[in-house]
């Protein structure tokens, strides 16, 4: 529901899922959603440039990526992202997070029905990561966020545009890494991104919502274990870190969460996950369309069909996801 007067835009982003909300939840990719986005620390994907821009050049050749996601109330989202690199030691990314609500009702200052609109919303993230050894790597990208909430009188609201950091250890045995994200950083002197929302309701009252973009803090871990020479079980965690106050680094009104993931993998062409991310819970798999292989290693080209599941914490609802994602 949307209410259209002089305190509309000051609750568009509560009310339809604002950034970083929706984006910060839900995240991009059927393999990650299914894995709870706990994927700060997995093997380099197509969408690094939005999980982790660190793992942009720890790849050779090209990682594709498009999912789409149904959820409840006729909304609608995806992503598609590529991730390549230059060299040995660089590699470059884009991804694109989308969101689209059909149907919302509109209703007056005094709550009379005015019919229907259908926003949409856009995360835009490009990615530069640089390997430094053969073990670290370290990555930044620039991110633009934009909302048109299809209301007559209504601007359209544009984020400020911003920068996440990251690292990236991998163990010698690349069996086990850690990396470290923060999401966020504004383009000025104190770091911190600030916003601005201003519009004006049909009957010309105008308003004004100025606020400031949290600073998101994200460590993930991952293990991967091998219980026989074909198979490989990821375990995946991410604490994360919600900073909403003024100062770059605020403990005072700092929240917590969590992400989990398990990934099994009994042979090169099929896939089992499982995930958690703060009290929801999620299911998946994958199964690898072209080649189909036994050895793991015998090819990079690969073509891959994911399929996941969620049930929301706060709403009860399932929300579906399916992509496509392979590499060249």
């Amino acid at each position: 529901m949307i209410l259209i007067g002089a305190s509309a835009v000051a609750l568009q982003a509560t009310e339809l899922g604002g950034s970083p909300g929706w984006v910060g939840r839900l995240g991009g990719g059927t393999r990650e959603f299914s894995l709870g986005n706990a994927v700060g620390a997995c093997e380099p994907g197509a969408l690094d440039a939005w999980w982790n821009p660190a793992s942009l050049p720890l790849r050779n050749g090209w990682d594709l990526s498009l999912s789409a996601e149904q959820r409840p109330l006729d909304r609608q989202g995806g992503a598609i992202g590529a991730a390549t690199n230059i060299g040995s030691r660089i590699g470059v990314g884009a991804t694109v997070l989308y969101r689209r609500d059909a149907n919302v009702p509109l209703y007056d200052a005094d709550e009379a029905p005015m019919g229907t609109s259908t926003p949409y919303f856009l995360q835009t993230q490009i990615g530069l990561g640089l390997r430094v050894t053969r073990q670290i790597s370290i990555g930044a990208s620039f991110g633009v966020y934009s909302e048109d909430l299809d209301l007559d009188g209504v601007t359209t609201y544009r984020a400020p545009a911003r920068i996440d950091l990251a690292a990236l250890y991998r163990g010698p045995d690349t069996l086990w890494a850690v990396a470290v994200l923060i999401r966020n950083v504004g383009l000025t002197s104190d770091l911190i991104a600030h916003e601005d929302r201003s519009g004006a309701s049909s009957d010309g009252t105008s308003s004004t919502n100025a606020g400031i973009v949290p600073r998101t803090l994200e460590i993930s871990g991952r293990y991967r274990y091998h219980p026989a020479k074909s198979q490989s079980i990821d375990f995946l965690l991410t604490p994360v870190v919600q900073m909403p106050g003024e100062a770059f680094i605020d403990s005072d009104d700092a929240t917590l969460g969590w992400r989990a993931g398990l990934e099994w993998r009994p042979d090169a062409n099929w896939a089992l996950r499982a995930g958690y991310e703060q009290g929801s819970w999620g299911i998946g798999g994958g199964l690898r369309l072209l080649p189909w292989q036994e050895d793991t290693t015998a090819s990079r080209q690969n073509l891959w069909l994911d399929y996941g599941a969620m049930i929301e914490r706060e709403t009860g609802a399932s929300l579906l996801s399916v992509g496509l994602r392979g590499s060249l």
